[in-house]
């Protein structure tokens, strides 16, 4: 399958504090730009063919000698991103994995446990979730925003398996769920009201979302329970990076 990297947003929130760039995937991180890692991780994958990175065009050169790897500039938002990305996949058709430009702890192993994981669920598009005791135990001091469910509380990754065909159809309420992804309870408002009090009440389960979630995009929708917290672990304050440099420092 091919593989397409968000990672178009602008480095103006609170990382530019402690760093310069124009755009956050160019930030250093133990001398590499920030997305670089994001880019070696699935460039190692045995699954992966092509590799289209949508964010800054100073990445063209680092990458001028792969031929698995093409850089388009970015759009003005998320999914404006992914239709340029998408513009410039050579396939229309399967499944493709899209993964965000902030984070530097993915590594081959964690992109072929969670592609392992989709393969045993049939569904179009495959979201993953990591257990908030998991996160603590290997990252401790982490910050995240977890939502308490049934089955535990969770925080969302940023590895996502999308099948091409669901796309077009997506769009618009992909918008809704991007602009509220960090407000729990405003997404569970979009949702409806009975979702809403089964979440208040602690009630809902990853079943039931995944059953909602299916009827308000017509596909099927398969949350996937990774043990691997690299891929719900991104940059979005400086001491996400500061913890980040620490542990590559480390590896």
């Amino acid at each position: 399958m091919d593989a397409l990297i968000l990672a178009a947003g602008r480095n103006d929130g609170p990382l530019k504090a402690c760093h310069g760039p124009s755009m956050e995937a160019l930030i250093p991180l133990c001398g590499r730009p920030m997305t670089d890692y994001v880019v070696q991780a699935l460039v190692d994958s045995q699954e992966i063919e092509q590799v289209v990175v949508v964010g800054p065009t100073e990445l063209a050169a680092r990458y001028a000698g792969d031929q698995r790897i093409t850089v388009v500039s970015g759009g003005d938002d998320h999914l404006d991103s992914l239709w340029r990305g998408l513009r410039a996949l050579p396939s229309t058709d399967g499944y493709l994995l899209i993964a965000t430009g902030d984070l530097p702890l993915l590594n081959r192993q964690v992109v072929a446990d969670f592609l392992g994981r989709c393969r045993e669920n049939e569904g179009d598009v495959y979201y993953p979730v990591v257990r908030r005791e998991i996160c603590e135990e290997r990252f401790p001091g982490v910050r995240r925003t977890f939502v308490r469910l049934q089955e535990g509380e969770f925080t969302g990754g940023n590895l996502f398996l999308v099948h091409r065909r669901v796309i077009a159809g997506a769009m618009e309420r992909a918008r809704q769920f991007i602009r509220l992804r960090k407000r729990p309870l405003a997404l569970s408002r979009l949702l409806g009201w009975p979702f809403v009090i089964r979440f208040l009440l602690r009630r809902l389960s990853i079943e039931q979302a995944q059953q909602r979630m299916s009827a308000m995009f017509g596909f099927r929708a398969v949350c996937i329970v990774s043990p691997c917290p690299e891929l719900a672990i991104d940059v979005d304050k400086p001491v996400d990076l500061e913890m980040i440099g620490r542990w590559l420092s480390k590896t």
